[in-house]
């Protein structure tokens, strides 16, 4: 238990300093869907299912098996690899050199090259103005701070590198195959339905750390968001951050968060990605805290590698 408190924090500090690794976990998981997706793929939630725990196996299993051959002989790779794991499962400085793109090339009067990097981190037409651009790139940074962050780093004291790695899995899938399209459906449908489930109680917890982070730069009271969007989970820190920033967003066809706030402009994306930096720190040390206080009460992980 007490590795957790060594683990986490160096994988913290290498993701900040270094970025993602050359070889990454989550590359072979995209491209193990990519590959075994078609041996799967029906318009079918059974199929949907069974192809999702295939991939879930084949992907996590590997890296559990190695691990605790590591521990028992090589301590020292134990806790390398255990560090290399834990960083692929979030991406913050990732986070940071994307919307920095696009901050960046707004900045020097390049629309275009500020769309273009926009599409490597939204799904949606980046054929867009600018205040829809800026939009987009707050929504990406307030639900990328709990799928691509929150969630893994609070499961870690709990599930330790085993509950971190198949939350990453899980979202993997989810972004791969979960479309509302009539390909995917049905298919997709577990793969939704996991990542909600996973991300349900982080997603709800995730307004008090963005508040807590807030507070370094506003002074405002904390009133807990009422969903306005489709979505069960994203919608709690984009419609916090919304009010954070006191702006209006929006998903050209899907949704508008504070319909009657001023529209967002480059600032307001600069100050967004602040809050996410601070809210990530501060759910870093609640991560660490809680593992002093489940090794305090000599309660342990559930699943210790």
């Amino acid at each position: 238990m007490m590795l957790c408190l060594i683990i986490l924090p160096a994988a913290y500090i290498i993701d900040i300093i270094a970025g993602e690794p050359y070889i990454h976990p989550v590359i072979f998981i995209g491209k193990t869907i990519s590959f075994f997706k078609k041996y799967f793929y029906g318009d079918s939630i059974i199929r949907g299912f069974l192809f999702e725990l295939f991939i879930i196996i084949i992907n996590v299993a590997p890296v559990m098996f190695l691990l605790i051959i590591l521990k028992k002989y090589v301590f020292i790779l134990y806790i390398l690899f255990s560090i290399y794991i834990l960083k692929s499962t979030f991406a913050v400085k990732s986070m940071n050199q994307h919307i920095m793109r696009i901050i960046n090339s707004y900045n020097i009067g390049n629309i275009q090259m500020a769309r273009h990097y926009l599409s490597y981190v939204v799904r949606r037409d980046t054929n867009i103005n600018d205040e829809l651009i800026f939009s987009a790139a707050i929504e990406t940074i307030a639900e990328g701070f709990v799928d691509g962050f929150l969630s893994e780093v609070l499961i870690f004291p709990f599930l330790g590198i085993f509950g971190s790695y198949l939350f990453r899995v899980i979202n993997t899938m989810d972004s791969n195959i979960a479309y509302k399209n009539n390909d995917y459906k049905n298919f997709g449908r577990t793969a939704a339905i996991l990542d909600t489930m996973i991300n349900y109680i982080p997603a709800r917890l995730s307004p008090y750390f963005l508040y807590i982070a807030a507070r370094f730069y506003y002074k405002l009271k904390f009133i807990f968001p009422v969903n306005t969007t489709e979505s069960y989970n994203a919608g709690y820190s984009m419609c916090f951050m919304s009010y954070i920033l006191n702006i209006r967003l929006e998903k050209p066809g899907e949704y508008i968060i504070n319909n009657d706030k001023k529209p967002p402009n480059i600032k307001d994306v600069e100050m967004a990605l602040k809050i996410y930096n601070t809210a990530s720190l501060i759910a870093i040390l609640t991560s660490l805290i809680i593992t002093l206080l489940l090794f305090y009460l000599n309660i342990y992980s559930v699943i210790i590698i």
